[in-house]
């Protein structure tokens, strides 16, 4: 993975990443561009596929430096002015008092850079008010994750599954193939939904999974492990504000095993499965679409969840 070259044009945005953001690894990035292609729609034609996957790509980079401004900035204005770029109808403000020009100057590069491939794209207009909604669910997780970290009562497994689930783009990243599917059955649309919706929470699980542990050492509680922790009383509110305040080794370590040993990641894994198997069972199946690589494609970024626990 860490061998693995990046298409040339996202390469040089991620170089401007880190001079502008730099609060990722590259590591990321590259498992991305693996992960990724695992759950390419099988309409898109091979000679746009290159392009999707950029597209896709670019499309991550903007939405992790969205999250990076929420998240561990906390900049909430730098962050509602780069949330207005993707839609075209209220510019964003550079000179807004609180933004960081330079952060919201490279979001919309990068924006621009992923519109602009999209543009190849036969059927971008066609799927453009889907792609806008789905965009804004992605968003609006972001924002979710924001409000729980600030406010950890609040959390709940229920609103992660509903809310936090979407901040893996499974939706998104389908709208993007779609507009480069000539020959995608637009009657098929309503049984894809279903099946990305559960793809959605199985990528989530797989994070979820692989990723809390290391996010309770950065003091982040927004996990569907934390949610479920709390309701079933393995950990305390008390304890939780206390990770959020100081995730020192003392305070974390004690709630990590305590995790472990009541096997809450085990049920997630249940779930995954139980996902799988009604995607497997479901009926009707849309038929311009490969439904069983699709399946192959979420066993597969499982896997790579998996190998890469607590790296990205």
């Amino acid at each position: 993975m860490k061998s693995r070259d990046l298409p040339a044009d996202v390469q040089s945005v991620v170089e401007e990443y880190d001079r502008t953001v730099g609060e990722r690894d590259h590591f990321l990035w590259k498992w991305l561009d693996a992960a990724i292609p695992q759950l390419a729609l099988s309409t898109v034609e091979p000679r746009y596929e290159q392009l999707a996957q950029n597209a896709k790509l670019l499309a991550s980079v903007f939405v992790s430096t969205v999250d990076d401004v929420a998240e561990i900035d906390g900049d909430w204005e730098t962050y509602e002015e780069a949330t207005k770029i993707p839609f075209g109808r209220d510019e964003s403000n550079l000179d807004r008092p609180g933004v960081d020009p330079d952060l919201l100057a490279f979001a919309r590069d990068v924006w621009e850079q992923f519109e602009s491939g999209l543009g190849a794209g036969p059927r971008s207009d066609e799927f453009e008010a889907i792609r806008h909604f789905d965009l804004r669910q992605v968003l609006n997780a972001i924002e979710y994750s924001y409000v729980a970290n600030q406010h950890p009562e609040t959390v709940t497994e229920d609103e992660l599954w509903a809310y936090d689930s979407h901040n893996m783009m499974v939706l998104f990243y389908a709208d993007v193939d779609l507009a480069f599917s000539p020959a995608f059955d637009r009657d098929d649309l309503g049984s894809l939904r279903r099946i990305l919706l559960r793809g959605q929470r199985m990528a989530r699980i797989g994070n979820w999974t692989t990723t809390w542990e290391r996010e309770l050492y950065e003091g982040d509680v927004s996990s569907g492990v934390i949610g479920r922790a709390l309701e079933q009383d393995v950990l305390s509110l008390e304890e939780v504000r206390r990770i959020r305040n100081a995730p020192t080794e003392a305070v974390v370590e004690p709630v990590v095993e305590r995790i472990r040993d009541r096997g809450l990641e085990d049920a997630f894994v249940d779930r995954w499965r139980a996902e799988y198997d009604a995607i497997e069972a479901m009926e009707p199946k849309p038929d311009s679409i490969d439904v069983r690589s699709y399946l192959d494609g979420l066993e597969s970024v499982m896997h790579h969840h998996l190998a890469s626990e607590g790296l990205k």
